[in-house]
């Protein structure tokens, strides 16, 4: 029965999703599904990133019911202190153990203007398109037809539900952001994002008509140099789609022990799901490993739920000159 009952949250809460998009806590280190402006905002050559997302890991109740994850790669064509960033973003997301499957592929591009004669301002606008595709697998559901009795289940009994299979549609997103550097050390920065703009139609349940909702992001934080190997990295992210609000802020410092190798430590904390998260990175000659996890929330708990566990790796490689060491060009530090 407690399955049987975890299925069933399953099968709601991947209703309920349906007209929401994908989240990470380390949304930092996923920049290009964060916010299109940030494509190719780097002190580099060129960039590659993948982050991994297992919700609610392996358990012995549900199985695993979210898996996210994604992969990018962008670079920066500089003309002097601004810069054309070009890109490609994909994920790919699987709810209620697979039952609901996204998949999202975008080319993203940006363009990065210096302001004042130092270049140490920068606003940046971006945007994406590309193609989303939703998939429902009704294998994975179970529905009260097919229950014999109310007990004994049978897959092949007829379900009385209209469900359609997929889904494709052209998708479009637009970002812009702003930063500034403060003295020598330190730095601000916030952005906003839209994406299905569009708002284009994603029918699955053949009866009901219904369109993607738009979803909006907003995102700001400081670097805050303390010396020169010290660092505070506070930082807030909201975004709301479909009256589903997110908040997650927190803080993290960063040690410099030396040019090559610099480790981060931190903790956020999401408000809506009443979700603490620890963070930490090792950042290594261009390489940057990132491990978050996510303690779970009260209303899980009581089905002795695990947590969410993130993972992501991104590598920067490097320029051979920069025409302003100086210019805010680098993609702000989680």
């Amino acid at each position: 029965m407690k399955k049987i009952f975890a299925a069933i949250v399953c099968v709601i809460v991947a209703t309920q999703v349906f007209a929401q998009d994908i989240h990470f806590s380390q949304f930092f280190n996923s920049p290009l599904t964060l916010n299109p402006a940030l494509t190719g905002k780097m002190n580099g050559a060129y960039r590659v990133g993948f982050i991994y997302r297992n919700q609610w890991f392996q358990s012995s109740a549900t199985g695993t019911p979210f898996i996210t994850y994604s992969g990018s790669v962008d670079a920066p064509i500089r003309f002097k202190n601004d810069a054309l960033g070009l890109g490609l973003v994909a994920y790919h997301d699987n709810a209620a153990e697979g039952a609901l499957k996204t998949t999202n592929i975008m080319a993203s591009v940006a363009y990065h203007k210096a302001l004042g004669k130092d270049a140490k301002h920068s606003i940046s606008l971006g945007t994406q398109f590309g193609f989303f595709q939703k998939r429902l697998d009704p294998g994975n559901f179970r529905f009260e037809n097919q229950f014999g009795g109310g007990t004994i289940y049978d897959p092949t009994a007829p379900t009385g539900e209209n469900l359609g299979d997929s889904k494709g549609l052209f998708d479009l997103n637009v970002g812009l952001h702003w930063n500034s550097l403060i003295g020598k050390r330190s730095a601000i920065y916030a952005g906003g994002s839209m994406f299905h703009i569009l708002a284009p139609e994603v029918n699955l349940v053949n009866s009901q008509p219904f369109n993607l909702p738009r979803r909006i992001v907003a995102n700001g934080g400081l670097d805050l140099g303390l010396g020169e190997k010290f660092s505070l990295l506070p930082s807030v992210f909201f975004q709301y789609q479909d009256k589903a609000k997110e908040l997650n802020a927190g803080l993290a410092m960063a040690y410099a022990f030396n040019k090559s190798f610099t480790w981060y430590l931190g903790g956020y904390y999401r408000f809506a799901e009443v979700a603490p998260i620890a963070y930490t990175a090792f950042e290594f000659k261009g390489f940057r490993l990132g491990l978050s996890y996510d303690f779970p929330f009260s209303g899980i708990n009581d089905f002795n739920q695990p947590g969410s566990i993130e993972m992501s790796l991104i590598f920067v490689g490097k320029a051979k000159e920069l025409p302003n060491p100086n210019s805010l060009l680098f993609c702000p530090r989680f």
